[in-house]
């Protein structure tokens, strides 16, 4: 048997919630529908809050003798033979019974197929007395297609009692569309995370100590549209304002603080198509295909099309404009940072 992989204790641990934490009780009782069904999917931007409700939500809602698992996933992860020991090891942590025979299996000098040790696994999880919940952070890092249709099979086969959850910036590559119309899905999305006018304006007064203006607090939620990370980013430029009204008017895509943050978190995780795409029609102010492809001199409408496609699965910040999903906007902020480069 090969040697195990060493792994670090800390990618077990939920992140420590902030001191002001905002509860939001809507999405806790939304995310708790996930013990009726088998996955639990937030799908999101960047700074949208998928990780500091993921870590409230365990901590406060899943009670014992129900127990949550955590696991904070890197680039380093996006190999099955790591991914399938992180899970297996961390399943062990309250289950140290189970998955002895699933990690000789993993580290043999001829591993078997990986459905093989799932089934193997799976078998010694059936019949559990108590409700695990067992959460993915940053689920967009895995890329490998062997993690993806492992996990499907391992989603499609899991006891009743063991529920996923996933966090992830793009939506993964995995039968979302099946388990949907089984019922076996429940969905946390961009515009279910935004802060709402109450919520935006009780993070705005904790994080300023001082009360916030009704008007100004109106004209800051409809800037960042109820995106966290750019409140959180507004705060740190009002906390030196002695006119919150004229500092919040003069807050936009272009300050630095937002542009470092696009450009690092996002824009630079995009292959450069995507970022050419991206930079090209930012110029725009409502989007589809046909003037996506002239702005940016595509080849052909099937190559925009795909493009614009890849935006909105990857929650690039566009935003739908029709049911149809013929139209779109870049949200305002991002698009004032894309413009401003």
């Amino acid at each position: 048997m090969q040697n195990y992989i060493p792994l670090l204790a800390s990618k077990q641990i939920s992140p420590q919630l902030p001191v002001a934490l905002i509860q939001r009780e809507r999405l806790l009782h939304n995310m708790d529908a996930v013990f009726a069904s088998r996955l639990l999917l937030l799908s999101a931007a960047a700074g949208s809050g998928k990780t500091t409700l993921l870590s409230s939500w365990a901590t406060h809602s899943i009670q014992a003798p129900n127990v949550s698992i955590w696991l904070s996933l890197d680039e380093l992860d996006n190999d099955p033979t790591r991914f399938w020991t992180l899970v297996v090891t961390a399943l062990r942590t309250c289950m140290p019974t189970v998955g002895e025979i699933a990690l000789r299996m993993l580290h043999s000098l001829q591993p078997p197929l990986l459905s093989t040790m799932l089934t193997t696994l799976l078998n010694e999880l059936i019949g559990l007395d108590r409700e695990i919940v067992f959460i993915l952070d940053d689920y967009q890092v895995i890329e490998d297609l062997n993690i993806h249709e492992s996990l499907s099979f391992w989603l499609d086969h899991l006891p009743a009692s063991i529920h996923m959850v996933l966090s992830s910036r793009v939506d993964p590559a995995l039968p979302l569309a099946r388990w949907r119309v089984r019922g076996q899905l429940v969905e946390i999305r961009d515009a279910d995370l935004r802060f709402t006018l109450a919520e935006a304006s009780t993070f705005l007064t904790q994080a300023l100590g001082r009360p916030f203006p009704e008007d100004t607090l109106l004209m800051l939620e409809s800037r960042t549209e109820g995106w966290i990370a750019g409140l959180q980013l507004a705060t740190l430029v009002l906390r030196k304002s002695d006119d919150l009204s004229t500092s919040t008017r003069a807050f936009a895509g272009s300050h630095r603080y937002l542009l470092d943050y696009i450009q690092e978190e996002i824009l630079q995780q995009q292959p450069l198509a995507v970022q050419d795409f991206l930079l090209q029609t930012a110029v725009l102010t409502r989007l589809n295909p046909a003037l996506c492809q002239v702005v940016t001199g595509v080849e052909t409408l099937q190559t925009s099309q795909e493009l614009l496609k890849v935006l909105v699965r990857d929650n690039l910040f566009v935003v739908p404009l029709d049911e149809q999903h013929q139209w779109y906007r870049f949200h305002e902020l991002f698009r004032e940072a894309l413009l401003a480069r």
